[in-house]
C-alpha cells in the first residue's frame, strides 16, 4: 500500500474509545481515509488499522502478505454506543415485495 499520507497527521483512532459516537464515526473514518489510511493503535498488543475499501479488500484476499499469526485480540466493541432498531421486518420473500410497492 502506497504511503501517501502527510507527515505528521495520524488522526487518533481506537474503535473502543467511548468518544467514538455515531455522529462522529463518519468523519472518524473520512478523515482516517484522507490523511492516515493505515494507521496503528498502541492498546491491546497493538494493531492496524486499514480504512480505504481496496486496501481492505487487498488485506482480507493476500494472506501471504498481511497476516495475523501472531495473534491480536481486540475485545467487541460494546454495542451500548449504537442501538439497536426497535423495528424489525421478517425476512420473507413476502416481505421484501411488499415493500417495493
Amino acid at each position: 500500500m502506497p504511503d501517501n499520507s502527510p507527515r505528521g497527521v495520524v488522526p487518533h483512532f481506537d474503535p473502543h474509545d467511548p468518544g467514538l459516537s455515531p455522529e462522529r464515526a463518519y468523519a472518524t473514518y473520512a478523515q482516517l481515509r484522507r490523511h492516515c489510511p493505515v494507521s496503528h493503535g498502541e492498546r491491546h498488543g497493538g494493531y492496524w488499522s486499514i480504512s480505504r475499501y481496496a486496501d481492505v479488500r487487498d488485506a482480507a484476499t493476500d494472506h501471504t502478505t498481511y497476516s495475523s499469526t501472531g495473534g491480536v485480540y481486540l475485545p467487541p466493541v460494546s454495542g451500548s454506543r449504537f442501538p439497536r432498531s426497535t423495528t424489525t421486518r421478517p425476512n420473507t420473500p413476502g416481505s421484501a415485495s411488499s415493500s417495493r410497492r
